[in-house]
């Protein structure tokens, strides 16, 4: 069985050799390619059967996620991996409209990097857990956009019944921790006592979360 053929399109290429080195440590992966020239990408799809290609939405002079539909117009199994400093607020995306495989923030720790390719080569498709959504419709009342990224972690283990003793387990961070990110989570969300603040912080991610 051949190997994942797969393919770096940014144009910070120091960064890129990075992205490489923890891909070529999965021996069913290939690094075919690693550049920041669109015409290496064209090439590369036509001619080596690439699977999947990392994509930076910021690449000048081109915008990534204009170049997918093109990129899938050549190769259709093709499949496209945004790995992008944008979360998707910064630059209007609606994710309705999204064509690509994976969003990604470089930010991300490496397990999720790898844990996109997986689910993306398997057919699935991945979004970053701290990528915050966004939709035109609800700009103007983002509770989308005021919880951090630990603030939604934590925020998602409280719904699921766990105690500020286990979340601080579970994060190896201190139960101090856990509160202070509980008290700015209540402030944020404007909730008033155990019971609103559960319902406010269920609301907010289920506004987070679908689509």
């Amino acid at each position: 069985m051949r190997k994942y053929r797969l393919g770096i399109f940014d144009d910070h290429l120091l960064f890129s050799e990075a992205i490489a080195g923890i891909l070529r440590t999965n021996p069913d992966y290939e690094v075919c390619f690693i550049t920041n020239s669109l015409d290496t990408v064209l090439y590369q799809i036509n001619i080596n059967q690439i699977d999947l290609i990392i994509l930076d939405i910021n690449i000048p002079p081109y915008n990534g996620l204009e170049l997918i539909s093109q990129f899938k117009e050549i190769c259709p199994e093709l499949k496209i991996l945004i790995l992008t400093m944008y979360q998707p607020c910064d630059i209007n995306l609606d994710f309705k409209l999204f064509k690509g495989d994976g969003y990604v923030l470089k930010t991300s720790e490496k397990s999720i990097l790898e844990e996109s390719i997986s689910a993306i080569i398997n057919g699935n498709t991945y979004i970053d857990f701290g990528v915050i959504k966004f939709n035109k419709k609800d700009s103007n009342n983002s509770d989308k956009s005021k919880l951090s990224k630990r603030e939604l972690e934590i925020a998602k283990l409280v719904v699921a019944g766990k105690t500020t003793k286990k979340i601080a387990a579970e994060l190896f961070i201190s139960e101090l921790t856990v509160n202070t990110h509980r008290k700015n989570i209540a402030q944020k969300l404007d909730s008033e006592g155990a019971t609103d603040f559960i319902n406010k912080v269920t609301q907010a991610l289920n506004k987070i979360f679908s689509k």
